[in-house]
């Protein structure tokens, strides 16, 4: 394999480590520099090469391995797979392979982005025995299955000759009217025909980009972000501009410089317990927001999926709430109010902006799923939803506290963090010098696992943060799991203190 001086990675570039390294081996790997069988550096002696994190080299492999491009073998290492380099170059259509094989990879379109390494990382931890604080998901076996197991059955005797056909695009009547009502209690006043149904709140970021952006055209968003959020962005084309979060979220003066200086199509924020960071907008800020979006006539689109998560039972006013201009799209899920895997969510927008996202959908999938939507309709008549909700808030008020404690008593006092208010994820500061994916190693070889901040920004990255998300492990697993962590930052800090001290022995500094 070529030596690291031929694989120039740019840190101050917006464009990630990991994808420079990918782009620049699937190079290697179509003019030849890398051979069909040739072996390549194992992840810690490449990251060792190259200075990068070894959390980096990870997923850049991971990346090629699902084009195709490498595999990996157990026990024996990475290899340039058969026959990549002339998968990786495109063939003229009436090439044929030497086996008959159809050359796909030359038929692919450049738009669909590359996996997220966040989600790689996600499944590369899900085996028994493994403690995980990697995954924002809710806690399991609070939402009551039996309840819900006879709403489905309620819908199939009553209501199977609507909720087994296919449905307005906007969606389910009755699940509008019953998220009207609901919204209208927290201060929104929405109709039911402005509420378009979604597969979840990420389909909702889907049609967003699909209905407001063309190619070059761009967007705000907090930055650091669930990677999630940036993906239908960057797959229709638009220029990703970071707002900063901070403790107290967004950081509107850094917004006002970005709207100054260009033409933005939506400005994307979580004022509630924002994902990574758990950070929320005090009202004045929420107010301050909506004044800059009007000064300069930007939409703002209002990403709430944790907003029912407060642990005091209480929030400022949505940013929707607020809106007296009609300028707020809105956004909700019941992903993190204990069910991730039925893909629901919902979109509140403005008429014109409505009948956009309808028209984007149905192009998309024509209609969410009836019978699902009708469930959760059921489900909510008798408030099972509502005592699902506050059973999934408990628990993760619960694994805060939890948190805090073990927290308190194993890590070092330098470590700098929030106790969450809510949500189901707190955000961590190491020392400077100390970089989270090293902790991560170290942790992984005691079977803990969680999520660096290297993972959440696209923009200038702060390698010391770090996301440890609670919300569905056990208090039992929480004590061993940040126990584990604990040891695992003094042990890195030690190391880092060393490496430092021989950096400026070798600048040629002396010590009394």
């Amino acid at each position: 394999m070529e030596t690291a001086n031929s694989i120039p990675l740019d840190a101050a570039s917006h464009v990630p480590l990991y994808i420079q390294l990918r782009d620049r081996l699937e190079r290697m790997i179509e003019t030849g520099g890398l051979r069909s069988g040739e072996r390549l550096l194992p992840t810690r002696g490449l990251a060792l090469e190259l200075g990068v994190n070894r959390a980096t080299v990870e997923a850049a492999y991971a990346e090629l391995e699902s084009k195709g491009l490498i595999a990996g073998h157990v026990g024996r290492g990475t290899f340039v797979a058969p026959r990549a380099t002339a998968r990786a170059l495109t063939p003229p259509p009436a090439m044929e392979t030497d086996d008959g094989e159809f050359p796909w990879q030359g038929f692919f379109s450049d738009t669909v982005p590359p996996d997220d390494p966040l989600d790689a990382l996600v499944r590369s931890t899900a085996e028994p025995g493994v403690i995980s604080f990697a995954a924002a998901h809710p806690p399991s076996g609070v939402v009551p299955a039996g309840e819900f197991r006879r709403a489905c059955d309620r819908v199939l005797r009553a209501h199977s000759n609507v909720a087994l056909k296919p449905g307005p695009t906007g969606g389910y009547p009755p699940l509008q009217e019953m998220l009207a009502a609901r919204l209208r209690r927290q201060g929104i006043a929405a109709e039911p025909e402005e509420i378009t149904i979604t597969n979840g709140c990420q389909q909702s970021l889907d049609l967003l980009a699909k209905a407001f952006l063309s190619p070059g055209q761009a967007v705000v968003i907090e930055n650091p972000v669930y990677p999630g959020a940036l993906l239908p962005f960057r797959q229709a084309g638009a220029r990703v501009l970071a707002l900063p979060v901070g403790a107290d979220g967004a950081d509107l003066a850094a917004l006002e410089n970005t709207l100054e200086g260009q033409r933005v199509r939506l400005i994307l924020v979580t004022p509630n317990f924002q994902n990574p960071t758990g950070a929320s907008m005090s009202l004045e800020n929420r107010r301050r927001l909506l004044r800059i979006a009007q000064r300069f006539q930007t939409p703002v689109v209002e990403n709430d999926t944790y907003g029912a998560l407060s642990f005091s039972g209480k929030t400022a006013p949505s940013l929707k709430a607020l809106d007296r201009r009609g300028s707020v799209i809105y956004l909700g899920s019941f992903s993190k109010a204990g069910f991730p895997g039925l893909r629901l969510g919902w979109c509140v927008a403005p008429p014109e902006a409505t009948a956009r996202l309808r028209r984007a959908k149905q192009a998309t999938d024509l209609h969410t799923d009836q019978f699902v939507q009708a469930v959760m309709v059921e489900f909510a008549r008798h408030h099972a939803l509502d005592r699902a909700v506050d059973a999934v808030r408990e628990a993760c008020r619960v694994n805060a506290a939890h948190l805090a404690k073990e927290v308190a008593r194993n890590f070092p006092g330098d470590v700098a963090w929030r106790v969450p208010q809510g949500g189901m994820s707190a955000w961590f500061r190491l020392p400077d010098g100390v970089n989270a994916s090293a902790v991560l190693e170290r942790a992984r070889q005691h079977r803990v696992v969680f999520t660096p901040g290297a993972y959440f920004y696209f923009q200038a990255a702060r390698p010391e943060t770090f996301r440890l998300s609670f919300g569905n492990v056990r208090a039992a697993e929480i004590a061993r799991g940040v126990k584990t962590l604990g040891e695992a930052i003094r042990v890195e800090m030690r190391a880092s203190r060393s490496r430092r001290t021989v950096n400026r022995q070798g600048a040629g500094w002396s010590f009394v």
